[in-house]
């Protein structure tokens, strides 16, 4: 039997690289149509939670079985040897800033999953700068712009209401494509970023049957841009195309000057063709749902909000620094900003944000109070990069950046001009991406397309430099060989179990998510327990079968005191693999309270120590001063409890019920007037509060 060759072994690391651009961005979580027979937990799958996930996953495998033939192919070859590449250095220095951020991060646990993410994207880079010839790059960067035509075609068919799947999304993005990224944004990234390589590839293409089919994808890569309704994705795609014609030269811009113009000419046809359809979708929007009903027009907002969601409404607001969006980015960089100055030397930790926001969440402009969550990110690359690693990582970041521009630039204007086309086209990419990410967060395959770049540039900016050793060739040179190939193995499938099991335990806490739902308590938890066998100290799934817990100890009647302590000893865990989740400690805090309310045992200190160890954590949570203010009310603290309701209300003045329940405060003290007075600012803000107006009228009733 013929063994595999070096040369095999090197072409199988390729398809597995090649495999990543093609694979990964279309792999989303199990998900069927109506007409599929399947059972009842997967027809609600938490599609949004396993994004990422399936995604991080397959990348994974894919990498270490790349890592796995590369190995191979020295064994064979005999030799050890190494390309060198004029980025190693920023690299190597910002990958030591980014271990350092996790080992100080404030949350160790979160941030340790990012660094697997960033360790795959680091091998990808060093497997392309070792293994590619210019050659093999430019068949790459082909078989990556065709595995984003599937992405586009379906986010294209969503966008006009064909869809195969029930996505959970679509309640929130309405004809905002996202296909199977999970998110406009994330898509438009994407999309984004392979435009200018798509450009390039029809420039530098020689055959009129590929010039048509980058003609097609360009047409159909423009119909997706517009469909995310995202402006990042514009700016970026824009700008990369436009720096894709700066960085050609000039020779080459008299030669392809009808094809640029006719890319130029099928970008145009794209934006009127959709003007067209969304013209003619307000106009069917309006007559459907301006039927008369009880001689009433109905659902208004719905039409107007319709109306709102167009390329050019989209544009008008570019620049507004009240639109909504841009002023909650505006306060997400601003919040950014103050928490590099909190964390500037090694920083929070990667995939920390949602963890320091808070500090600053309630100081936000009042047109703004209420009208977006605590996001994970700040919607900046190079801030998020600033308060996940610190000022330090941020500079060796744009130290990694600069050097593959002014390295790229240099190097593109003394090469060929066939080179050079592809070559400022993965530098176009380069810089989109950038520009497209200084607005979003990235993620998975965008992410690795950037890793890709900045290989494939370091590729086309030199000839590799290899250091080449052979090794003497006896039996104690096989027997070296023999083990290392072992333990590659080994290690391969070491990782690709854990890998396994992590979607497989994922798809546990699903079923366990959607029998919480149901109120399925049984069941939940037994999902819940298979999870945890598989991943014991998971603090996402311990925390949310604390949550499960919680709510079955609230809906049980007669309530049963083993099922809270239970919850008790779930979010206790949780918090000691987490002690900076303050949510955990504020979970625990009620779940005190509720005990010594419902079955007096008496455990109010344990309750307000918590609430304080939360409130420590996140001083500015309108949630946790509410809360703690009860359990306060309830141990008999009542100016305590005061001024922790004034404080939630000078933090969110917007809640109704901490109104009614200050009013219910004063009502008790007999401060008539002052009870009065909170529970008509509660029927103010809902006037369908039944409790504030049943007790406005036992108060007026006290006060005659």
């Amino acid at each position: 039997m013929k063994q595999p060759s070096e040369k095999s072994f090197t072409k199988a690391s390729y398809i597995c690289i090649v495999l990543v651009f093609i694979l990964v961005p279309v792999i989303f979580s199990p998900h069927f149509a109506p007409w599929v027979k399947v059972p009842a937990w997967i027809e609600k799958t938490y599609l949004a939670d396993n994004f990422v996930l399936i995604k991080s996953a397959v990348l994974r495998i894919l990498v270490i079985f790349a890592v796995l033939f590369w190995i191979f192919s020295m064994i064979k070859r005999g030799a050890v040897r190494f390309a060198g590449s004029p980025f190693y250095l920023p690299i190597v220095v910002f990958a030591l800033l980014f271990i350092l951020s996790v080992a100080r991060s404030i949350s160790i646990l979160i941030s340790l999953s990012y660094l697997f993410d960033f360790v795959t994207f680091l091998i990808l880079f060093f497997l392309v700068v070792q293994q590619f010839s210019k050659e093999m790059t430019r068949n790459a960067v082909v078989w990556i712009v065709a595995g984003a035509l599937p992405v586009s075609i379906y986010g294209i068919m969503q966008h006009f209401g064909i869809d195969f799947v029930e996505w959970v999304q679509k309640a929130l993005m309405g004809r905002r494509a996202f296909s199977t990224l999970g998110n406009p944004d994330f898509l438009g990234g994407y999309i984004s970023t392979l435009f200018p390589l798509l450009f390039a590839l029809l420039l530098a293409s020689n055959k009129s049957v590929k010039s048509i089919f980058y003609l097609i994808a360009g047409f159909l890569f423009a119909i997706t841009a517009l469909s995310t309704y995202s402006r990042a994705c514009w700016i970026a795609s824009a700008a990369g195309i436009l720096l894709l014609i700066l960085f050609i030269g000039v020779s080459n811009l008299k030669l392809n000057w009808r094809r640029i113009a006719l890319f130029f000419t099928i970008i145009l046809a794209a934006f009127f063709i959709f003007n067209m359809e969304e013209r003619a979708f307000a106009r069917k929007s309006t007559e459907s749902q301006s039927i008369l009903l009880n001689n009433q027009y109905v659902n208004r907002e719905e039409i107007a909000a319709a109306r709102e969601l167009s390329v050019s409404g989209r544009l008008k607001d570019i620049f507004s620094t009240t639109e909504i969006n841009n002023a909650a980015r505006l306060y997400l960089w601003g919040s950014a900003l103050k928490a590099m100055g909190d964390y500037p030397y090694s920083g929070s930790g990667p995939g920390t944000f949602d963890y320091v926001f808070p500090k600053y969440r309630y100081n936000e402009p009042m047109f703004l109070r209420g009208k977006f969550k605590v996001p994970g990110h700040p919607h900046n690359e190079f801030l998020d990069v600033g308060v996940s690693t610190g000022i330090p990582g941020l500079i060796a970041f744009l130290w990694v950046v600069g050097s593959v521009f002014v390295r790229g630039v240099k190097s593109s204007k003394v090469s060929l001009n066939g080179e050079r086309i592809i070559f400022a086209g993965l530098i176009a990419s380069f810089a989109a991406f950038l520009i497209n990410h200084f607005f979003v967060s990235p993620t998975t395959p965008t992410y690795a397309v950037m890793w890709f770049l900045i290989g494939a540039i370091s590729i086309y900016s030199a000839s590799p430099v290899y250091e080449e050793r052979q090794p003497e060739e006896s039996s104690k040179s096989a027997i070296i060989k023999n083990v290392l190939a072992v333990v590659s193995i080994l290690s391969a499938l070491l990782f690709i179990w854990f890998q396994v099991t992590e979607v497989i335990a994922d798809s546990h806490m699903d079923r366990a998510l959607f029998y919480k739902d149901q109120k399925m308590w049984r069941e939940s938890l037994e999902e819940f327990e298979s999870a945890l066998k598989l991943s014991h100290d998971n603090v996402k799934y311990i925390g949310e079968k604390g949550n499960m817990l919680d709510a079955a100890a609230r809906s049980l009647l007669p309530p049963r005191k083993e099922v809270f302590d239970e919850a008790l000893r779930t979010h206790l865990r949780a918090a000691q693999l987490n002690p900076a989740d303050s949510y955990t400690w504020e979970r625990i805090a009620v779940l005190y309270a509720e005990k010594s309310g419902i079955f007096g045992t008496g455990q109010w200190k344990e309750a307000v120590d918590c609430h304080k160890e939360a409130l420590r954590l996140n001083p500015y949570s309108p949630l946790f001063h509410y809360e703690y203010a009860l359990t306060l009310q309830s141990s008999g603290d009542k100016k305590k409890a005061e001024e922790e309701f004034i404080k939630s209300i000078s933090l969110y003045p917007y809640e109704t019920r901490t109104y009614t329940a200050l009013g219910m405060l004063y009502l008790e003290s007999k401060r008539y007037t002052d009870a009065l007075k909170q529970f008509r600012k509660a029927i103010e803000l809902v006037p369908e509060n039944y409790v504030a107006k049943q007790k406005m009228k036992e108060t007026e009733e006290k006060l005659k």
